[in-house]
């Protein structure tokens, strides 16, 4: 079974996952840039100090590397069936001696459970109107605000833009169309009218952005009956824009058990991991994913908080700094959903 980690890419830190045994099973894309030693399929432990060889990982510890990578210390989070390595920088780690009590008596020492309790608040917190935010108690976002204090930046998820979110999904469709025909798959793009190009505009996190669009694309070709997905775009008068991928499905309602998006992902083994803690991150209660199937036709929705004015964020880069930006990023994801429908 193929399980997709690709979620821990949505980080600014190299994450390292191994096994039970300690065999490297994944790498974020950042420590896959910069721990080009530590290879997959190899022992984390040969790479330790001979001091760290000695430590218990059965329990939340740290960790000295003496090899294979540019930060030489990382914090380790034992999950049930592998181990998480988070490498902070060195900056980052005068805050360790905080960060373990608190994920201990707050989550059971499980680091993910944690980041993603964060991610949660920081969702909510965007919910709000400027007063309701003004009149919250500090308590009330305590994993966010521990989260903050841990890294010397903000995470990626609180690193929005504002986008055309039309130009944007024309954009993704254009490179789609292309990279996918060699696996005989298609995309296709839907007219996209006057409307959306004028009104779906939102901050967004580019990354998480088109994270959650090729899981949509990904998904909308397991279960497509043809080969083709269509994907459109259009502006909802609730101030959303709705961004859908459309396919024919041999799929019918009997084999789906719920209505939630959530359920079709529990048919994507792969998705297991990420099922959890997309569910933790709140993302299905906050219905920003939905589907539909109707008459052999199954429709997956994006649904994105339009902005205008003042709420609108601009970003001071030029037009082909943007453009090469956006166009790497699109790359990256449809290299990484190749990968995966190849493997599935």
């Amino acid at each position: 079974m193929n399980i997709s980690y690709d979620i821990f890419d949505l980080v600014d830190f190299p994450i390292v996952i191994t096994d039970k045994d300690f065999i490297i099973i994944y790498k974020n894309h950042i420590a896959c840039e910069y721990f080009g030693k530590l290879r997959k399929r190899s022992k984390i432990t040969r790479y330790l100090s001979d001091y760290a060889n000695n430590a218990d990982f059965s329990v939340n510890s740290e960790a000295e590397f003496e090899t294979g990578t540019l930060i030489k210390r990382a914090l380790v989070f034992p999950e049930k069936e592998y181990c998480i390595f988070l490498f902070l920088s060195a900056v980052q780690f005068e805050n360790y001696d905080s960060i373990v009590p608190y994920i201990k008596e707050k989550f059971a020492g499980s680091f993910s459970d944690f980041y993603f309790s964060a991610y949660k608040e920081y969702l909510s917190l965007q919910a709000m109107t400027d007063f309701e935010k003004a009149h919250v108690p500090e308590r009330t976002y305590a994993d966010l605000l521990e989260l903050i204090r841990i890294l010397a930046d903000k995470p990626s998820f609180m690193q929005k833009e504002g986008a055309d979110l039309a130009e944007l999904i024309a954009y993704i469709a254009k490179h789609a169309s292309n990279r996918f025909r060699a696996l005989g798959l298609k995309v296709y793009l839907r007219p996209i009218d006057s409307e959306a190009y004028d009104f779906c505009r939102a901050n967004i996190c580019l990354t998480n952005f088109l994270f959650l669009v090729f899981r949509l694309i990904y998904t909308g070709f397991k279960f497509s009956s043809d080969g083709n997905v269509q994907i459109s775009i259009n502006y909802l008068h609730t101030n959303h824009a709705d961004i859908c991928v459309s396919v024919h499905t041999h799929l019918q309602k009997k084999d789906v058990s719920g209505k939630s998006y959530s359920a079709l992902l529990k048919l994507l083994p792969e998705f297991s991991f990420e099922f959890d803690i997309l569910e933790k991150c709140g993302i299905f209660e906050l219905d920003t994913l939905s589907y539909e199937l109707e008459n052999s036709v199954l429709k997956l929705h994006l649904k994105v908080k339009c902005a205008c004015g003042e709420t609108l964020f601009v970003r001071s880069e030029s037009l082909l700094q943007r453009k090469k930006r956006t166009a790497q990023a699109i790359s990256a994801f449809i290299c990484k959903t190749k990968k995966l429908l190849s493997k599935n």
